[in-house]
Parts: structure tokens; sequence; C-alpha cells
């Protein structure tokens, strides 16, 4: 799992996908469980992360770069997460 703060300068060079993997995720350092997945096709997806209720793990697919901006994605996860109730806000 990687860590770093997602920018535009990431998503338009975005570190190689490993040998032998099919996609990258890195976590955001600013937003907490936004993800971006970069495949080893080159496209990007971004991700919210978060545990429901229950404590199970949940993720809501925000849009493919081109589809959506980063700026977008990030704005679409901060959104999605205040409409989260406090009881399910935690989040990886």
């Amino acid at each position: 799992m990687a860590t770093e703060l997602i920018t535009r300068a990431l998503t338009k060079a975005p570190p190689p996908v490993p040998p032998g993997a099919r996609k990258l995720r890195i976590f955001d350092t600013r937003l907490r469980g936004f993800i971006m997945e970069v495949r080893a096709s080159g496209q990007i997806t971004f991700w919210l992360h978060y545990a429901d209720e229950r404590g199970r793990a949940r993720e809501v697919r925000l849009g493919r770069l081109g589809d959506i901006t980063l700026d977008q994605a990030r704005q679409k996860a901060e959104q999605l997460r205040a409409a989260l109730p406090s009881a399910s806000a935690l989040f990886f």
C-alpha cells in the first residue's frame, strides 16, 4: 500500500505498476480514504474507502480519470464522507 499526496502531477505521471501486478493503489495523505488506482494499462480510477456501520470495508467508485478530474473526484469523496452517518465514518 503506497501513501502519497495525490496531485495532478501524479495523475499525469503515475508510478509504474510493479511487474506481475495488475494494479497499484495509492492512498492519499490529505483526504483519508481517497484512493488513486493505476492499472497496468495506464487507466486511473478514483475510489473512496470506508467502513460501514458493522465495520465492514466498503469502497465507492468515484470515476475514471478523463471522465472526472482529480479535483472533481476529491470533491465527490468529501461530499460522500459528509453524507455518511457518523457511525460509519471509519476511514482507512
